[in-house]
């Protein structure tokens, strides 16, 4: 739906086509027929710097880091670590995994690219989730005791 032109007021026709017009089989059009794109077609439900945002808010998540197959990796904000934490030795982005249940459940944070191919790939090994909150919470009571240096570095707005 964020990604339907017609929500600004445009349209791009002859997005599909019939391949056969006896059994009605329409495909996707790739390029084998004429597109059109008319600017203005209808009132639009949105103003087109709102689709604007939301356009580029979908090219920013889709290059954030990370490592897959493609060289892209979903966007996540799920945890609050999620989309913060690279590898030091290969730049992968850390996913949050959990094993066990009940008491005996850990939380770790794993090298996507040591996850998916081995200890070749990448030798970092995982981290528990509470050795990593510590380090934040240590590194927020250090910002938090030198706060006037702190803003005074901030650039202005």
């Amino acid at each position: 739906m964020l990604k339907n032109e017609k929500f600004m007021g445009n349209a791009l026709l002859q997005k599909t086509y019939t391949v056969d017009f006896l059994t009605k089989k329409r495909v996707v059009n790739q390029g084998h027929a004429q597109q059109y794109y008319i600017e203005d077609s209808h009132p639009g439900i949105v103003s087109k710097e709102t689709f604007a945002a939301v356009q580029a808010e979908f090219a920013k998540r889709s290059n954030l880091r990370g490592y897959s197959k493609t060289g892209k990796s979903a966007y996540t904000s799920y945890y609050p670590f999620s989309g913060k934490l690279f590898c030091y030795n290969c730049g992968s982005k850390y996913t949050r995994r959990t094993s066990g249940a009940g008491k005996h459940r850990i939380i770790t944070w794993m090298c996507i690219n040591h996850m998916n191919n081995g200890n070749n790939a990448c030798a970092m090994l995982a981290v528990h989730e509470r050795a990593v909150e510590k380090v934040f919470f240590r590194a927020m009571d250090k910002v938090i005791a030198d706060k006037d240096d702190f803003i005074n570095k901030l650039p202005s707005c």
